[in-house]
């Protein structure tokens, strides 16, 4: 299959590249990607900018996606295939005091989809069942797609702003 990969550590230096079908792990689901949607972080990757020095190259790129269920590992339990599913691409380590008050998105060890493992910009995707949520029948594939970053906007509005109900906002 072929996917969209940061090549290099320099700016640009984006291409399309050959890639085997990854293999589901134990506690993985493989993901038929349906569609991915494009972040600013990707254009952050595209640009090379210092939050994303970690990254190895070739990386496969993208975490805005939704896609359908092909295959399990044996460890996973609760999806089957043919499921529609949205991936939580933030996994902290579960144990430092960020992941213990509910802020893994400033864990130090985090682990982000389509940075520091491949991302969903190919046909298919591995992740880990349990950073995977099914999507309702009925819900529009596009649509799914942008549950990651409604989430991240919602929580920055409810968490993060002042605003409360009944204001006016802009």
């Amino acid at each position: 299959m072929r996917g969209l990969a940061k090549t290099s550590r320099d700016a640009g230096s984006m291409e399309l590249v050959d890639v085997d079908r990854p293999e589901p792990a134990a506690d993985e689901a493989l993901i038929e990607v349906e569609y991915a949607g494009l972040c600013g972080s990707d254009a952050g990757i595209y640009q090379f900018k210092s939050a994303f020095e970690r990254m190895s190259v070739p990386t496969i790129i993208g975490h805005e996606y939704t896609g359908t269920v092909v295959e399990v590992g044996d460890a996973v339990t609760r999806l089957t295939p043919g499921q529609r599913v949205v991936e939580r691409p933030i996994r902290g380590c579960d144990e430092c005091f960020q992941c213990q008050t509910g802020t893994e998105n400033l864990c130090q060890d985090i682990e982000l989809t389509g940075i520091d493992r491949d991302g969903a910009y190919a046909g298919y995707i591995t992740a880990p069942a349990d950073s995977l949520q099914l999507v309702p029948d009925g819900v529009d594939p596009r649509h799914a797609a942008l549950a990651e970053p409604t989430a991240v906007c919602t929580r920055a509005v409810i968490e993060n702003s002042r605003v409360g109900a009944g204001d006016r906002v802009l």
